[in-house]
């Protein structure tokens, strides 16, 4: 019985080293390859480029603050993850990336291609305050990356953001856009067959305002929503009849600018989120703030 327990123990030491070997020295053994190039989204080569400056530093908070724990930097090519997520992952994508971030599990969602996907005053108020724009975040605050409010962030948030703003742009440098949702959104966001406006109709639109546009513009339309004190511009005020002449009146207008989003403000282009019969329901209870001033 004795010999027999030596024999397992020889035998478990043996399997052990020779996995140790297999999986540890001969990978270190053999020459390093790096793919120094990606697909971009029209299907071109394209290079990757190594952080440096702030990026470079943020990358560092982005660790030592734990983000990589919650939150994946890998999109599979299974269950539709592109539609949610952005562009599968390659591997040049890594070229630079020592740790590798991929992340232990997605509570949070991937962020392989963040960037672009909202602008830095969005970015500082999920981070000081996660529910003000995303409604029902299980999201921690990071209260301590700022001076007390979401619009004076420290330079370690600085430094976060501008890491996080680089996220997954490298696919999209050669077509004309400085992300993936923007490119997605002027590819799918034409108009679509108009839903007829119907209290029903309206009903839905509310229910879509509440869960994706209220912690910006306010529960009332007022555009003065959780986060709205920290965005620059405001979030507009559709109580009043002004913003619905800005971008052009009709319907389609509104239409499409809900589906691309503002340049240069926290608007996001929703053509990536909502289906086009949500954006008519969205945009027909939107039009219920305003409608004695503009009709």
């Amino acid at each position: 019985m004795k010999r027999s327990g030596n024999v397992i123990l020889i035998a478990g030491f043996g399997f052990f080293l020779l996995a140790f070997v297999i999986i540890g020295i001969i990978p270190w053994l053999q020459p390093k390859q790096q793919t120094h190039t990606i697909i971009n989204l029209k299907g071109k080569p394209e290079p990757v480029h190594e952080l440096t400056g702030l990026a470079a530093k943020g990358r560092l908070v982005y660790i030592h603050e734990g983000c990589w724990v919650c939150h994946t930097q890998f999109v599979r090519p299974v269950s539709g993850e592109k539609q949610y997520y952005g562009p599968v992952a390659e591997a040049g994508t890594y070229n630079y990336q020592l740790p590798m971030l991929m992340g232990k599990r997605r509570i949070g969602p991937d962020l392989s291609d963040e960037g672009g996907k909202h602008t830095n005053d969005w970015q500082y108020a999920h981070l000081y305050d996660p529910t003000s724009v995303s409604p029902g975040t299980i999201m921690q605050p990071f209260p301590w990356l700022f001076h007390g409010s979401a619009a004076k962030p420290t330079k370690r948030a600085v430094e976060l953001v501008a890491y996080l703003q680089t996220l997954g742009t490298d696919v999209a440098e050669g077509t004309g856009y400085k992300s993936y949702w923007q490119y997605r959104a002027a590819q799918v966001s034409a108009v679509s067959a108009v839903v007829k406006n119907s209290p029903q109709v309206v009903k839905e639109g509310m229910k879509i305002f509440n869960a994706n546009c209220q912690a910006c513009h306010g529960i009332k339309g007022g555009g003065n929503g959780p986060a709205a004190a920290s965005l620059k511009p405001k979030p507009w005020d559709f109580t009043s009849g002004k913003w619905i002449k800005k971008y052009g009146s009709t319907d389609k207008d509104i239409y499409t600018r809900i589906a691309q989003g503002v340049p240069h403000t926290a608007m996001p282009e929703w053509a990536t989120t909502l289906k086009p019969n949500q954006i008519w329901e969205v945009l027909y209870y939107i039009k219920t703030f305003s409608q004695k001033k503009v009709a």
